[in-house]
């Protein structure tokens, strides 16, 4: 995993503004990616949006690690609704991470 992150590093701080492989996030402005790095470990990469990424400004990565049981969805947040199991509703990286994106102004977080 450690190499898959370097080379995320390298190349998120060659490109421009977009990051090849990365979707716009339907909920945010910002590129998102999911992908199983072996079979029973899924990796969610979230990167500031193509109008917010600065290619002149070193990236820093926050690595969340998630609690045993829990998924990426359960641990990213959302909007909770009534009957929403609890989960849902337990650490909210992406609010978090979207926080440092806003005080952290000299890196892309």
């Amino acid at each position: 995993m450690k190499n898959i992150l370097i080379i995320l590093i390298l190349s998120a701080v060659s490109l421009q503004a977009q990051i090849s492989g990365l979707l716009p996030s339907p909920y945010f402005d910002e590129q998102t990616i999911t992908f199983h790095y072996q079979p029973d470990i899924r990796v969610h990469i979230n990167a500031p949006s193509v109008a917010q990424f600065d290619a002149n400004k070193p990236t820093a990565l926050v690595l969340y690690a998630l609690p045993n049981g829990n998924t990426i969805e359960q641990t990213v947040g959302k909007v909770m609704h009534t009957g929403d199991d609890w989960h849902f509703d337990i650490q909210h990286i992406g609010a978090q991470t979207r926080f440092l994106r806003q005080h952290i102004s000299e890196y892309n977080v």
